[in-house]
């Protein structure tokens, strides 16, 4: 093998006459450099250990793709490498002058925006990791071809091989053609071009050291095509092999398609330097997008789960070539889906034999990349003794592996895309177009995802590209129109940029580009719309109308979904956090929220943690609640966190219990001068909800199970400035108009909000049912006592509700300001996920408003009202810790998440998306 490093190309020669000319002076070998940290990955510090190693550094900037999607087929090509190669040059600068000076050898890659290192050391990983545009640099990995099961090799002459009859490729070719005008390429160990049934096919006939057509980033060949291996000999005839009547088998699915190669396994191995070089060549073959594949196969890849080829694939994507992948070899576990197979980007293809039972080989789902939109492996083709061509000019049948699978689907795509000229580069379409056509497949081994479509062991069944084509081919286009318009971040209107937009019917999708905007052309129809986005919760815009050659306008307005928050270190539910700030700034114990122990299956644990959500960190305070308790809340009040009555799981009873914390000093006491004092039917009762306000805590509602009539109406207030002793006082003119327990309880203002709780209990069932009332109380004006208003949508108990209360940030005006909210909850036993905002003003609920991402119910709580500079941190925001999620009370319980809310007096438009307007181009 002879291998050559490429290390003055294009962009180090602008890159460092940038630099010169600039008169910019950079002297490495003084200039400060920070920690590298995380940056440089802890495998290739450890290669440093044994001297110079070879690395890979990535950059922060990516290039920004999506408006390569409403491009032509030529621009689209020219938009994707112009873009790659200037936002590489960019941000590739400052690395290479520093190489050049080095003297370390290199190569830029464009997709993905990268610099391969040879030979490299510590110290040089530290300049580079230095450098603010640097994202990562992390060590070269091998990659290997999906090995060869061996297998029969039995031998017809001029028979069809079985993969053309199970497809129906056969039938296509009667009606449809046979790929012609479509250019398949394939990265893999190389093509013996001029083999007999390959030769005619080559896209530079006779030339097979042209630049346009092969690649051979490692140079094994010596500047012609070759093939030293077999294995992308088999493929490639897969793919495209003729029909000449001197040879033993007609193999190829598309035999009037032409093929490219790039060599980018050199044995049976894959070095990551050389898949990194094809797929920047598959981009611009010789230097010119115009030479770029419609299809690439690549029966190659590495363990699941990775994105180290993803940044490839989306520039593929956004150039229009099908990225055609196996799925793999590591079954018939479930869960073995290789990278990049696995990709929602990519599309994987299992195997099945003669029989179309799947092969044992054949990896499985699910997808580490999940199922959204499209459920892993794609779809099962013919991958066992597949006969072929091979180095020779000879054929073989005993190859079996998803690496032979793969190229059938390839072809496949190659003659529908020859056969209908509007799907070339419509790769999402093209998906859907090779799932929804398929021969249905049994169930499998590895099951389903949740939404039913297809299962992890075929994908969404066989292929059968002739179905493909009945449905695909010669049709007359239909009428279309547009719809168009902007997607916007609901808080400040900034416009999002890669939110996607899709159809019902249908299935049309769309991104956004840099600005915001999406246009998509569709048949004329009406059609619910969605967007939607990574950290935002999608709306639709229902029943627009697409008229014939008229476009419809139609904006978005998505607010933030709920996010992970940082995983906390114990596991509880049936228990209170609360936000502390006592006014004096952020310290070790101030601005944070605290957690006082809960339930955990049948125990109790009295420890006291502490929450930065600022840093996302976690500390156990070494203070304990005197009792451990469960079913409290916690109310902050004069700068104590107090927690009032609760269950005693270890004696099975109600406590009266008074307990307070005092973040600042670390104290615990038991206020035993005041203890809880309600009782029903002579039975301490738990309260259904307590609250601080003006510095007193008002309890209201309860319950306890031993005796009807179970439920408390009555309102108790401790005040902390009465004598000791007489601290509690009963509210005799607020009485709830329906005595429950487990209320959902806010304050915004001087106002207790009580929202929905449980109200009847029939212990012979048991069975707890929840209400829908909603009562407020001034607490101004205690003796109007509660007052109706608008009632839940759907009745609930058990969940948490937030308001901002005395707490809102002085005198701005937020979003979240006249609002109130309820999260989780639910009607016992099932919890659930409902999250609903109520506006004061008008008294009416939103049921639109984002749910959790876990359904959940009996946890913690609280409005964080602390203002960042970051809108998306969750400061502030709802936070909700812990609870049931599953059919028990057993752990283990849900994790955090909370909802960001903007603040700094944002404002934003009350409508979620702008009305319809129709009109003509």
């Amino acid at each position: 093998m002879m291998v050559s490093h490429p290390i003055r190309n294009l962009i180090a020669v602008v890159s460092l006459l940038a630099l010169l000319f600039s008169g910019l002076a950079i002297n490495w070998a003084t200039a400060q450099v920070p920690d590298a940290g995380d940056k440089i990955e802890p495998l290739l510090a450890e290669a440093f250990d044994d001297g110079a190693a070879d690395f890979i550094v990535r950059f922060v900037e990516q290039a920004d793709l999506t408006p390569a999607y409403y491009l032509d087929w030529a621009a689209r090509g020219d938009f994707v490498y112009d873009t790659l190669r200037e936002t590489a040059e960019r941000s590739q600068t400052r690395a290479i002058a520093y190489l050049e000076q080095a003297g370390l050898e290199y190569e830029s890659f464009i997709a993905g925006n990268e610099l391969y290192v040879w030979a490299g050391d510590l110290a040089a990983a530290n300049e580079l990791a230095a450098l603010p545009e640097v994202d990562a640099i992390r060590a070269p990995r091998t990659f290997a071809l999906d090995p060869i099961v061996p297998g029969p090799s039995t031998v017809e002459p001029q028979a069809l091989a079985w993969g053309i009859t199970d497809t129906g490729a056969d039938q296509f070719w009667t009606a449809y053609g046979q790929g012609e005008g479509i250019i398949v390429a394939g990265i893999d160990t190389g093509v013996q071009w001029d083999h007999p049934a390959l030769d005619q096919s080559f896209h530079c006939p006779g030339d097979p050291s042209n630049a346009a057509c092969w690649s051979d980033p490692e140079n094994w060949c010596g500047g012609s095509a070759c093939d030293n291996n077999g294995h992308g000999t088999h493929t490639m005839g897969t793919m495209v092999a003729d029909d000449d009547p001197s040879l033993t088998w007609q193999a190829g699915m598309a035999p009037n398609a032409t093929w490219i190669a790039c060599k980018g396994c050199g044995t049976s191995s894959c070095s990551e330097y050389a898949l990194n070089a094809c797929a920047d060549w598959l981009l611009a073959p010789a230097g010119n997008p115009a030479n770029r594949p419609h299809v690439v196969n690549n029966s190659w890849g590495g363990g699941g789960g990775s994105t180290w080829y993803q940044g490839k694939v989306q520039a593929w994507r956004a150039a229009g070539i099908f990225p055609a992948f196996s799925a793999g070899n590591s079954g018939s576990g479930c869960g073995t889906l290789g990278s990049p197979g696995d990709y929602q980007e990519s599309f994987a293809t299992a195997a099945h034999d003669s029989s179309r039972n799947i092969a044992s080989f054949s990896s499985r789902g699910p997808s580490d990349f999940g199922h959204d939109p499209y459920t892993k492996p794609n779809i099962s083709s013919p991958g066992v003794s597949v006969c072929s061509t091979v180095p020779g000019s000879g054929w073989s049948c005993g190859y079996s592996g998803t690496s032979m699978a793969s190229p059938h689907t390839a072809g496949a795509v190659a003659l529908l895309w020859a056969c209908n000229s509007s799907l070339v580069g419509q790769i999402d379409t093209t998906f859907q177009a090779l799932q929804s056509t398929t021969d249905a497949a049994p169930a499998g081994n590895c099951g389903a995802p949740p939404d039913g479509e297809g299962n992890y062991t075929y994908g969404y069944g066989y292929l059968n590209i002739y179905a493909a084509g009945q449905s695909y081919c010669n049709v007359t286009p239909p009428e279309t129109g547009t719809i168009e318009g902007y997607v916007y971040d609901l808080h400040g209107g900034s416009p999002i940029v890669g939110a996607t937009l899709t159809t019902s019917p249908g299935g049309y999708s769309t991104p956004t580009d840099s600005s915001g905007h999406y246009a998509l052309t569709i048949p004329v129809g009406t059609y619910d719309v969605t967007a939607s986005n990574s950290g935002y919760a999608s709306k639709t815009a229902p029943d627009i109308s697409v008229l014939a050659n008229a476009t419809v306008q139609q904006n978005f307005y998505l607010d933030y979904s709920w996010l992970a928050g940082a995983e906390d270190p114990f596991d509880l539910t049936r228990y209170d956090c609360t936000w502390f700030d006592d006014g004096s700034g952020s310290s070790t114990y101030n601005q944070k929220v605290y957690c006082l122990g809960g339930r955990s299956g049948a125990s109790e644990s009295p420890d006291i943690w502490r929450f930065d959500p600022v840093n996302g960190t976690w500390t156990d305070t070494g203070h304990n609640m005197i009792e451990d308790v469960s079913n409290y809340t916690a109310n902050v009040v004069n700068d104590w966190i107090y927690v009032v009555s609760g269950y005693d799981a270890e004696t099975s009873s109600y406590v009266t219990l008074v307990q307070r914390y005092q973040p600042s000093s670390g104290t615990v006491e038991n206020v035993s001068t005041d203890p809880w004092p309600m009782t029903v039917s002579g039975t301490t009762a738990i309260p259904g909800a307590c609250a601080a306000v003006q510095n007193k805590i008002y309890c209201f509602g309860g319950w306890q199970s031993s005796a009807s009539p179970y439920f408390s109406s009555q309102t108790w207030e401790y005040d902390p400035a009465r004598a000791a002793g007489s601290r509690w006082q009963q509210i005799n003119t607020a009485n709830l108009g329906q005595a429950r327990g487990y209320i959902q309880a806010a304050v915004y203002g001087n106002v207790i909000y009580a929202m929905g709780g449980i109200y009847q209990y029939d212990p012979g069932t048991p069975d707890l049912v929840p209400s829908t009332v909603v009562e407020a109380l001034d607490v101004n004006n205690l003796g109007a006592g509660w007052q109706s208003r608008a009632s839940l949508p759907v009745a609930s108990a058990e969940g948490r509700g937030f308001g901002s209360g005395a707490d809102t940030l002085g005198g701005v005006q937020e979003v979240w300001d006249g609002k109130i909210y309820i999260a989780g909850g639910g009607d016992w036993p099932n919890q659930t996920a409902e999250a609903m905002e109520y506006d004061i003003a008008t008294n009416t609920w939103d049921q639109s408003f984002p749910d959790l991402t876990t359904a959940r119910r009996d946890h913690a709580g609280t409005f964080i009202t602390l203002c960042t500079a970051d809108p998306d941190d969750g400061l502030p925001g709802l936070w909700v810790f812990g609870g049931r999620y599953s059919d028990n009370d057993d752990p283990p319980y849900a994790s955090p998440e909370y909802h960001p809310f903007p603040c700094g007096g944002t404002t934003y438009p009350n409508q979620v998306y702008l009305p319809v307007v129709e009109r003509s181009p």
